[in-house]
């Protein structure tokens, strides 16, 4: 055990050895007005298996730097493990809003124009889901089940098919987009 405790700090004070050495490189260029750096924008993230992995100190420019457990980067959630479940979480939560704002408008409509409502749908809440398709492969079964379910909420929604499950709504809907 203790053994693979120093095997890890070893190879966790290379990657940070690695790290100063490029934050250096970043250093000098900023003496050549090359590349700027906003210290207090600057952050660190250890990506881990671990439960609670070493945080030695970092400082850059006699400033330390602090320690996060996920950033944004294009759009795309990134957490310490490298993980789907945030980005996920926020897309659905995205599409479920545009539920909201549907429920209100879709009650104006009659149900024998399922025309428009398929539009609107297609319009407000299916562009959540494509920019979850790019990423499916990726994703666990639970988590396909979990945007399965989401996105069967909203045909149950377009179709008034309220009371039915998950299998029978996508049947009687006749809409396989996913």
């Amino acid at each position: 055990m203790n053994n693979v405790y120093l095997k890890s700090k070893y190879i966790l004070e290379e990657f940070i050895l690695i790290v100063f050495l490029r934050m250096s490189f970043m250093f000098k260029s900023q003496k050549r007005k090359t590349i700027s750096v906003n210290i207090d924008k600057t952050k660190i993230m250890l990506v881990h298996s671990a439960v609670a992995p070493l945080r030695p100190l970092v400082k850059y420019k006699n400033v330390e730097l602090q320690y996060v457990s996920n950033f944004k980067c294009l759009g795309v959630d990134i957490g310490t493990k490298l993980g789907w479940n945030k980005h996920i979480d926020n897309r659905l939560k995205k599409a479920k809003n545009s539920y909201c704002a549907l429920r209100r408008i879709v009650r104006e409509i009659p149900r024998n124009e399922i025309k428009i409502r398929r539009k609107l749908f297609c319009a407000f809440s299916l562009p959540h889901f494509i920019w979850l398709m790019f990423t499916w492969f990726y994703f666990t079964e639970k988590q396909r089940e979990k945007i399965e379910h989401v996105y069967i909420s909203g045909l149950r929604l377009v179709y008034s098919l309220s009371g039915w499950d998950d299998y029978t709504t996508l049947i009687l809907s006749r809409d396989y987009l996913f």
